[in-house]
């Protein structure tokens, strides 16, 4: 059986800069996985 963990988060984002990927958490990258996100976003 494979646990998996979430976090959702809600953050203030530049509209007019791209939407980031990842973050950097100390060390670690973590890549961002977003939701309800339409393609023109990109």
């Amino acid at each position: 059986m494979v646990c998996r963990r979430f976090a959702r988060l809600c953050v203030q984002i530049d509209i007019n800069k791209s939407l980031p990927k990842r973050i950097k958490i100390s060390t670690f990258w973590q890549d961002i996985v977003y939701e309800n996100v339409p393609f023109l976003c990109y």
